[in-house]
């Protein structure tokens, strides 16, 4: 038997719509876990808040905690993408104004996308595994980026 190929141009708007359905379904969950938070949630409901079936989530990202931990890591990539131009700019200043400028960028971002403190809110009410994952991944790295300024600082006086 012989195996056709799809046109390029159909194979092309395929791969588009998947990488759509990928996205609504991650916006979707954001909006999903930001509200009613992880327990709250379920993969049948998001999958029909976005408009796709419950096994292209699974396809897509393995389970409800896959799903949770790329709407997450987003959010944090989003923001780390986010700033990473600007700080790398800013590494001449002074500890005392990067530390500030680094403060009013977290918090500008924070006003645009409160989902990532309503999240974090609801994770931290219990020690989960989801929240051992986002302390380890993401908020002990920032802590201690964030330290080392402090530090040096305290150093410069």
């Amino acid at each position: 038997m012989v195996k056709t190929q799809a046109h390029p141009r159909i194979a092309r708007r395929g791969a588009a719509e998947r990488g759509d359905a990928r996205a609504r379904v991650l916006r979707v969950a954001l909006e999903h876990f930001a509200s009613k938070g992880f327990e709250g949630s379920g993969l049948r409901e998001i999958a029909a808040s976005a408009g796709v079936t419950h096994p292209l989530i699974l396809y897509h990202f393995g389970s409800m905690d896959g799903l949770w931990r790329a709407v997450v890591g987003g959010l944090f990539m989003e923001y780390r993408s986010r700033v990473q131009g600007r700080r790398g700019g800013l590494r001449a200043l002074d500890s005392k104004t990067f530390l500030k400028v680094a403060i009013e960028d977290f918090i500008r971002f924070s006003m645009e996308r409160p989902e990532l403190h309503r999240i974090l809110t609801m994770e931290g009410r219990r020690l989960t595994p989801r929240l051992k994952w986002l302390i380890q991944t993401y908020l002990k790295p920032t802590f201690e980026q964030t330290s080392a300024v402090i530090v040096r600082g305290q150093k410069e006086g």
